[in-house]
């Protein structure tokens, strides 16, 4: 897939419950680190919304309106009622679902579009990258956080 993002573009992926050490980096002032954007996968629960809201918190106080945050329903099963409301509550979160393709992902060290394009969880990925993308794309020319 050709990308029209530009070139100097560092993606991080971050194990779950590391996202606070990259927030205490980018708060140190004495690292040089710039942020864009931050990509947060929540869980379809009320306690993961809570935890995502206090991020949200936490980069507003220390950063004002940046850096640009895209949350991301993830591990999404919509035949639980839960679920389908949160997805609701939130209409304008990307959703991944909860699938077993995406946990295969590791066992075949590669993404799910390789293995598996039909999948509807191949869909979100390239949704997601997308979306982050198109973030990106509009920050072009603006200064980073």
């Amino acid at each position: 897939m050709a990308s029209s993002v530009p070139s100097k573009l560092l993606v991080l992926d971050v194990v779950r419950g590391h996202l606070g050490s990259i927030i205490q980096a980018a708060n140190d002032p004495t690292d040089n680190v710039a942020v864009d954007l931050i990509v947060v996968p929540v869980p379809p629960s009320p306690l993961a919304i809570r935890a995502y809201e206090d991020v949200i918190a936490h980069l507003r106080r220390r950063h004002g309106n940046g850096p640009r945050v895209l949350p991301v329903l993830s591990m999404v099963d919509l035949r639980r009622k839960l679920h389908r409301e949160m997805v609701a509550a939130h209409p304008d979160w990307l959703v991944i679902p909860q699938a077993s393709v995406i946990e295969r992902m590791s066992v075949e060290r590669a993404p799910v579009a390789t293995f598996a394009p039909r999948h509807p969880a191949a869909r979100a990925f390239a949704d997601l990258w997308a979306q982050v993308e198109g973030c990106l794309l509009e920050m072009e020319g603006e200064p980073m956080v």
